[in-house]
């Protein structure tokens, strides 16, 4: 017995000694880890990946060569650079898909933009001469000192156009194999996300992503890894079908999430040295949620390291998405991208833009700045993170870009719904009745009461865009101060602000409709028939479901806009929307012309008119005009000729004539929010389209049918639609003293 007690003492003692030495193990660990995170790193720099894929044509392939063709032909400057942690990404565009010495995924050996002429592909050159994509970045982060990660992008889309039909050279051979792992086809898509993405609910596919990451963690000198979701947020098909992730879906993220660490740690561990993960997404944490991304149950569990709140979505302030991740030891970093300027004529704001955007993220609690499409020797000046080199320059702050509206409604059902910002784009405008002021905040670092900078005689002011007349008038205050009245300049509405209104940190600047007189009784010219309405054209009009062919089934024709539906298949069809949020509550008129080209599925050529109240559908037909949803039909000529139509809608009556003469008159019955009253099968998202809106063309994926359009003129209560708010601050570039 005695012998039995010291037998099962000693294997307690054994069992203890093991547990002690693994806690001990476990401590030592943790502290390596505190230690690679809490290294200096202000500011991290991702390359894109392009610079030594698109190879010029004529160029020896050599390792010399592509030694230098780093930061595009600029390595010198980006070592010189006060970069602390180089990104390199291996493109993974069209997922998995890299230029890198890989075995599980596909090497991508298509040359760039074939269509051009221009480039060739190097990579089979260079694998041959004993290197690859990330040797180079490794090679050369370890001669500057500078900290190494690899990234990847989780479900790039770069891939997804095909024009003409014709494949993408970014699209890969795993795609082409398993054509049943993607959310589409180019042809067929889901609701939501792209047809291009890849189901992570498919084991092959979770599978092919983390064995390409093993490949970079053992494979190469990585210092950490990069999974950049905003390249793009959604992994799931399941989420692409209704738009909204359960919470089954998010927890089945997290798990591969965890998953993921588990490899890492096993490698790091292997190595005696961590490997650190940083994860680059949306910086609203419940539209990350929304989209099967639960970003902070991921940091509550330990399964990464860095958080980069992007600023592709401008949706919260960065702070807002620091708060989860700080409280668990997370480094979080704001992230800068030059594509809220990108498509602006004025260089001067586009240049002014960056210092903003730097100062607005060191004005917030980041641990540093994150740099994306920022290439070239001006990375030697531009990339920062001191106060003093962006403290007293010329700023330029933008509520939003026009970028921003169209990918917040890509991904997730009503996605603006989750941004905590107002969407004032070209995109969402922004409806300003005299009840619903427009706020929209931006952090200040620069002091409008140090001397030294009212020694250069700065000036502030802000510009406010929108469908507006010059003879509204509008006010801004900032931060509460007396509200100053706008003046009309080229096509906008300037506000000088008063200095003394200014502060560091957050200000809010609030724009009113001053003048109701200018808010009454306009008529709008919405669609003339006279082009295309595409790029600068388009706005406020939107499509809002995917087309086929889209040179056919949208063309003018008899100066009329053509809406030909030739496809019969789901979520396809050619349509626009326009927004009615610009009109106040009560009696509209729409006056228009229209011929109905060839009859078919009655949704196929049609009208959605919705108030705010109530919906219907006006179908057009061979014999006359049906509304769908009252069950009202009419005998008339719709395809002898182009006709004139004025719908008049008063509250719930609705009244349609042709030719001056009454056609029908009649109550309406389907209420706004009611089941049937939303476009279903809309693929792309605008603020209330469902409630108040307008659209034309075809609204039957299955069916087909072509009508034209012209001359379509609004008539009614006009507000304000705004499109674009912003504020510049500029400085004499020498004080008065010099």
């Amino acid at each position: 017995m005695l012998r039995e007690r010291l037998l099962l003492m000693g294997a307690m003692a054994s069992a203890f000694a093991i547990s002690s030495c693994r806690l001990a193990e476990d401590s030592a660990w943790e502290m390596k880890r505190q230690e690679a995170l809490n290294r200096p790193r202000r500011i991290l720099w991702n390359d894109d990946g392009c610079d030594i894929y698109y190879w010029d044509k004529g160029v020896p392939v050599t390792v010399e060569n592509a030694r230098k063709r780093i930061n595009w032909s600029a390595p010198t400057e980006l070592a010189e650079s006060k970069a602390d942690t180089l990104i390199f990404n291996p493109l993974a565009c069209g997922f998995c898909n890299l230029i890198t010495d890989t075995k599980c995924g596909d090497l991508l050996t298509t040359p760039p933009a074939p269509e051009t002429g221009k480039y060739i592909s190097a990579f089979p050159a260079l694998l041959e001469q004993g290197t690859d994509y990330l040797k180079l970045g490794e090679e050369f982060s370890r001669a500057c000192g500078k900290e190494f990660f690899a990234s990847m992008r989780m479900n790039d889309v770069h891939d997804a156009y095909w024009p003409d039909g014709k494949k993408h050279f970014l699209f890969p051979k795993f795609k082409e194999d398993h054509p049943e792992y993607l959310f589409g086809s180019p042809t067929k898509s889901l609701p939501h996300g792209c047809w291009s993405m890849v189901d992570y609910g498919e084991p092959e596919v979770r599978e092919r992503m983390k064995g390409c990451l093993r490949e970079f963690c053992e494979n190469y000198d990585i210092d950490g890894l990069e999974y950049d979701f905003t390249r793009d947020p959604m992994l799931l098909k399941s989420v692409a079908k209704t738009g909204y992730a359960s919470q089954a879906d998010c927890d089945f993220i997290t798990d591969y999430m965890a998953e993921l660490r588990e490899m890492t740690e096993t490698i790091g561990r292997r190595r005696g040295r961590p490997i650190l993960i940083a994860i680059r997404v949306p910086n609203a944490p419940d539209y990350c949620r929304a989209a099967g991304l639960d970003v902070e149950e991921w940091f509550r569990r330990k399964l990464a390291d860095i958080m980069v709140a992007d600023n592709w979505l401008k949706m919260d302030s960065y702070d807002a998405s620091f708060k989860v991740p700080r409280q668990y030891g997370a480094k979080c970093y704001a992230a800068v991208d030059n594509i809220c300027t990108a498509e602006r004529k004025d260089g001067k704001q586009s240049a002014d833009w960056h210092p903003g955007a730097i100062g607005e993220a060191l004005a917030s609690s980041a641990d540093g700045v994150y740099y994306f499409n920022c290439f070239g020797p001006i990375v030697k000046v531009r990339l920062t993170a001191d106060l003093a080199d962006v403290y007293g320059k010329d700023k330029f702050y933008i509520a939003n870009s026009d970028w921003e509206g169209s990918r917040l409604m890509s991904f997730i059902r009503d996605g603006y719904k989750y941004s905590k910002r107002p969407m004032v784009n070209h995109n969402i405008p922004y409806a300003l009745k005299p009840d619903v002021p427009l706020t929209v905040t931006f952090d200040l670092i620069d002091d409008m009461k140090d001397p030294a900078l009212l020694a250069r005689h700065p000036k502030a002011w802000a510009e406010l865009y929108g469908n507006v007349g010059s003879d509204y008038r509008f006010a801004l205050s900032v931060n509460g101060s007396a509200p100053v009245t706008s003046t009309f300049e080229k096509g906008h509405f300037h506000f000088d602000i008063p200095l003394d209104a200014l502060r560091t940190g957050t200000n809010a600047f609030t724009v009113t409709l001053k003048d109701m007189a200018a808010a009454t009784e306009r008529e709008l010219v919405i669609m003339k028939g006279d082009k295309l309405l595409k790029g600068a054209d388009q706005p406020p009009w939107r499509r809002v479901m995917r087309h086929g062919n889209s040179e056919i089934e949208e063309r003018i024709e008899d100066n009329a806009y053509v809406f030909d539906d030739q496809t019969a298949v789901e979520n396809h069809a050619p349509n626009m929307l326009y927004p009615l949020g610009a009109l106040t509550d009560g009696d509209m008129e729409l006056a228009f012309q229209m011929k109905l080209l060839r009859a078919g599925e009655p949704d196929a050529t049609m009208l959605r008119i919705a108030n705010g109240e109530v919906v219907e559908v006006i179908q057009f037909v061979k014999d006359g005009i049906v509304l769908k949803a009252s069950g009202t039909k009419v005998l008339c000529p719709t395809m002898d000729a182009f006709h004139d139509y004025l719908l008049q809608l008063n509250g719930k009556r609705l009244v349609l004539s042709q030719d001056g003469r009454r056609l029908l008159e009649v109550e309406l019955n389907l209420k706004v929010g009611d089941p049937g009253s939303k476009i279903e099968e809309a693929v792309e998202a605008v603020e209330r389209m469902h409630e108040k809106s307008l659209m034309i063309g075809s609204m039957s994926g299955l069916g087909t049918g072509a009508s034209a359009w012209r001359n379509l003129m609004l008539h009614g209560s006009v507000i304000a639609l705004l499109n674009e708010f912003n504020v510049s601050l500029r400085f004499d570039t020498e004080s008065a003293s010099d």
